[in-house]
């Protein structure tokens, strides 16, 4: 079935190669205007003169703006880190400084040496992750993919973890610059055929992944980096099932981009390394409460809160919802224990992260930004590609998508619409068939997400933000189904721990009504600022700025007028709307 259906999907990718082709060279266009004017060359060679370099440019954002620029500015001396990065190239100077689009948690120069060579430096801001660790993991996660896995990665020159330890004032990593070019650049325009065989390079990249079964969960490092290294005797099993011994890397705390956002950062809780997938799932209930406990003010959810009649959060309410998870997370790991393995995952492996030969475009070239990689259990690290990412209905099953039903009947541009879905589809399938037949663990694990255990383990993961209303609902439906658990079954234990009353159900059903009402109303207001893709942090494009923050400003006092009954109303939606400086 799995090969009927490969075939099947490669007529249906055919349609997506010209699918979006303005729109790229759109984009392509705002890319380049953007790294021109912000990559100047500087002829007295005084780098630091650009403020650019170390404040955000990418744009601006429509509340919160202060806080939101701050932890993505870094201040460090420019010329010190041009400096180091000829004296690694063993080049004479500097002379070119370019700064590359930026993403949300670093910034990157392409620098060019007199002798012609290029490297890359990268610096992250202080919204990446904890000081010294992430840097110094990802260090050591690049290597060891490079040297011991042997996949396509850039070579670190070099580095520094801590900031004030260097003449540069800041973390920084000095690197080749990736072979070939972006596959955002070729991805538009490629064939259905090259777009399916580049997505089985990908699953053979993950099966080399997920064939090194580390011994425990947390993140990768050198040795020589950690003051507590989890082991000093096998570090992984291979792909043959061999004990590896190597004395070079260990795993210690994780980096995990979980562990540090939304005021977690400077929170006291067990980071690891654990020992098992039991460990590492009560460890998410552990952390969750004790950043509850610390934090002065609970970050603002994905919906509205505490308006009348709208779900009231408090910190009592998150902290029993954990309680309650607690007596039962490892019950929710399924019996499968393949799926449990420690591995490590390229958790952002969007287009502008993988390289490919611009000549042969389905030649994977280097596989960039591994900040945050952690080793995690394979049930809570596998996921498609994000370049996959799809826009609507995702298909279930192992059957090649099709188009609808009624596709006769629909308009012309009904029509494209419905063509363009299908062939997305088909590529989103494509990996999940392509898995089942190369990398089954990571299939595997995909269906196993879908699943009720899986679900509570990754809510309960932001409890200290939102969610425990839905997450109290999935316990009562543990409660109901406890005897059918894989886990249970597999223990033979007697008796649930949870003991919800129908008292209880009742007030949950209300409390999730209430709560999802609320995120409901989130979407409206997102949809009425056009602004439904941007995320729940109101970034917008510097040049759309004043527009969008008027738009914010109408868009409130209509918000105010459809929700508030009475003048007293007002002032209780006013303190509910989100969007606050």
């Amino acid at each position: 079935m799995a090969m009927a259906t490969i075939g099947k999907l490669r007529k249906a990718t055919h349609k997506i190669r010209d699918t979006g082709r303005s729109r790229r060279k759109a984009s392509s266009s705002a890319s380049t205007v953007s790294t021109a004017t912000s990559g100047i060359r500087q002829d007295c060679h005084d780098w630091n003169k650009n403020r650019d370099f170390f404040r955000y440019t990418a744009g601006r954002f429509l509340f919160d703006e202060k806080k939101q620029m701050a932890c993505r500015h870094v201040q460090f001396d420019m010329n010190e880190l041009v400096h180091i990065a000829a004296s690694s190239t063993a080049s004479r100077a500097c002379v070119a400084v370019r700064k590359l689009p930026e993403g949300q948690y670093n910034k990157a120069f392409l620098l060019t040496m007199d002798d012609g060579k290029r490297v890359i430096a990268k610096v992250p801001n202080p919204n990446a992750g904890r000081p010294n660790y992430t840097t110094a993991s990802e260090v050591a996660t690049m290597d060891f993919i490079r040297t011991v896995l042997q996949l396509p990665t850039p070579k670190v020159y070099a580095w520094s973890s801590k900031a004030a330890e260097n003449r540069v004032g800041a973390e920084f990593m000095i690197m080749e610059e990736a072979r070939g070019v972006p596959l955002s650049h070729q991805w538009p325009t490629l064939h259905g055929d090259d777009k399916l065989n580049l997505i089985e390079k990908i699953v053979e990249i993950e099966t080399t992944l997920v064939s090194t079964c580390f011994r425990d969960f947390g993140s990768l490092y050198y040795t020589k980096d950690l003051e507590h290294p989890a082991r000093k005797d096998v570090l992984y099993t291979d792909a043959t099932g061999r004990p590896t011994v190597n004395a070079q890397f260990a795993i210690g705390p994780t980096t995990d981009r979980k562990t540090f956002d939304n005021g977690r950062a400077n929170i006291d809780f067990d980071r690891g390394p654990w020992t098992s997938a039991e460990e590492y799932v009560t460890s998410i209930g552990r952390r969750e409460i004790q950043c509850i406990h610390q934090v002065k003010q609970l970050p603002r959810p994905l919906g509205i809160v505490n308006g009348p009649g709208l779900y009231q959060t408090c910190r009592d309410s998150k902290l029993s919802v954990l309680n309650d998870y607690l007596e039962v997370a490892r019950y929710l790991l399924p019996a499968d224990s393949t799926i449990l393995r420690p591995c490590l995952w390229h958790n952002d492996l969007h287009s502008d992260n993988i390289f490919v030969n611009p000549e042969k475009p389905t030649e994977i070239t280097g596989l960039i930004d591994w900040q945050s990689a952690h080793v995690g259990p394979l049930l809570m690290q596998a996921g498609h590609p994000s370049f996959l990412d799809l826009e609507g209905p995702k298909p279930e099953g192992l059957d090649a998508p099709s188009l609808p039903d009624n596709f006769d009947n629909l308009d012309e541009i009904e029509q494209e619409r419905a063509k363009t879905l299908l062939a997305r589809q088909s590529l989103f399938k494509a990996y999940e068939i392509l898995s089942l037949q190369r990398n089954k663990k990571v299939y595997q694990a995909l269906r196993h997400q879908k699943g009720l255990g899986c679900q509570i383990i990754t809510f309960a993961g932001n409890l200290l933000q939102d969610g425990e209303p839905l997450v109290k609902g999935q316990l009562m439906q543990v409660q109901r189904e406890w005897r059918a658990l894989p886990a249970v079954r597999a223990r033979a234990c007697p008796t649930c721990p949870l003991r919800f009353t129908p008292g209880d159900f009742f007030a949950q059903e209300t409390d999730e009504a209430k709560w999802i009402h609320g995120l409901e109303l989130m979407n409206q207001i997102l949809e009425s600022l056009g602004t439904v893709d941007r995320g729940w942090h109101g970034w917008v494009k510097a040049e759309d700025y004043a527009l969008f923050k008027d738009k914010l400003d109408t868009v409130r006092e209509q918000f105010l007028d459809q929700l508030s009954e009475t003048a007293e109303d007002r002032p209780k939606w006013l303190s509910a709307w989100p969007f606050k400086d």
